[in-house]
This record gives C-alpha cells, structure tokens and sequence, in this order.
C-alpha cells in the first residue's frame, strides 16, 4: 500500500512555493494543462490517504489531517495538497 501511495505521489509534479513556510503543493483539476496539477483520480486517492491518517495539526485555530511518509508531511486543504520537507525531532518549525 505504502508503496503504491508513493508511486502515485510521484506520478505528479509538485509545485514549489514559500507562502508561509517552505513547501510545495499540487492543485485538483479535471484537465490539467500545468505539470502542478493533479487529474481527479491521483487527487483523491492522495486525499483518501491523509484522510485515513491518525494525525493531525492546528493552524490558524483548525484541524488538519496530515500523512507522513518517506520523509514528507502531506496535508489537504480543499482543491490543494500540501507536502514538506518533515524535520528532525530536535527542529522547530516555522509552520504547520
């Protein structure tokens, strides 16, 4: 399954953005043209996935659902999925 889930991740470029804290995201369209986003089948079975994920962060006083894997911390905010970089245990970060 874990791999499975990894293949599908990498199946899509991910869009790097510093908005906030370093990061990147991919965006839920019908008919990507952009390499960044995601047709509905990858979006969901991504979403799916964070979904059934036990953990979870506040930001900006609200729950989200976030799935670590391999190194990365994924989380789902509406048409768009967040992931990065997650930090040795002794960092701090900058957000969420």
């Amino acid at each position: 399954m874990e791999k499975e889930l990894q293949s599908i991740i990498d199946s899509v470029q991910w869009r790097e953005s510093s908005w906030v804290c370093k990061h990147a995201y991919i965006i839920r369209h019908e008919k990507p043209t952009k390499p960044w986003e995601a047709p509905p089948e990858v979006f969901n079975a991504i979403a799916k996935a964070i979904a059934a994920s036990p953990y979870f962060d506040v930001y900006k006083g609200r729950k989200y659902k976030n799935l670590h894997l391999n190194g990365k911390k994924y989380w789902h905010m509406g048409v768009v999925i967040n992931r990065k970089d997650e930090l040795p245990c002794n960092q701090k970060s900058t957000c969420t």
